[in-house]
């Protein structure tokens, strides 16, 4: 307890509401699901920004051409944010299509020298899959490596409630 009679953790938890912006980038077809409530455990409570990739077009690299795609839009989202925490359920040991889709459009800013909206940011991962090791390990190399190009500080992964519980975002 300080001075106040705030615990100390209490008042991280207030720093990190009133001072640093999230956003969740949720990859899962399930807008409320696992993964959700794994990603609103890391933060400490609800992100003040939600994305699910789920409810957005975002078109395969090649694909754009003048259809909508939400990919600019979910950019203009990361600028406001200090922390992207980006969750994604194991399907067949891979992450989910939608996540997948995501980080290739990622590289594309690289490759075509665009403004980049992720950099300087942290970016943390919620992979709901405990059972087996190896995916989590590839999803958070993937992520990792995504991060190191893109001049992004990755926080991680977390792939249980307990995790998230465990780790401070």
């Amino acid at each position: 307890m300080n001075q106040f009679g705030i615990p100390f953790g209490g008042i991280f938890l207030f720093w990190r509401v009133l001072f640093v912006k999230t956003l969740f980038i949720n990859a899962s077809i399930h807008r409320h699901g696992h993964v959700a409530k794994m990603a609103h455990t890391l933060i400490g409570g609800m992100p003040d920004i939600t994305v699910n990739l789920i409810d957005k077009n975002i078109k395969q690299i090649g694909q754009q051409g003048s259809h909508q795609d939400d990919f600019a839009k979910i950019c203009q989202d990361v600028k406001k944010a200090d922390v992207v925490i980006l969750g994604t359920p194991v399907y067949c040991l891979d992450m989910s299509g939608y996540l997948k889709t995501f980080i290739d459009r990622m590289s594309e800013i690289l490759v075509n020298h665009l403004p980049n909206p992720f950099y300087g940011k942290k970016i943390d991962l919620v992979i709901n899959y405990e059972v087996n090791p190896e995916a989590v390990k590839h999803i958070s190399v993937v992520v990792e490596c995504e991060c190191h190009d893109m001049h992004i500080k990755y926080g991680g992964a977390v792939s249980s409630l307990v995790e998230a519980k465990k780790r401070p975002l």
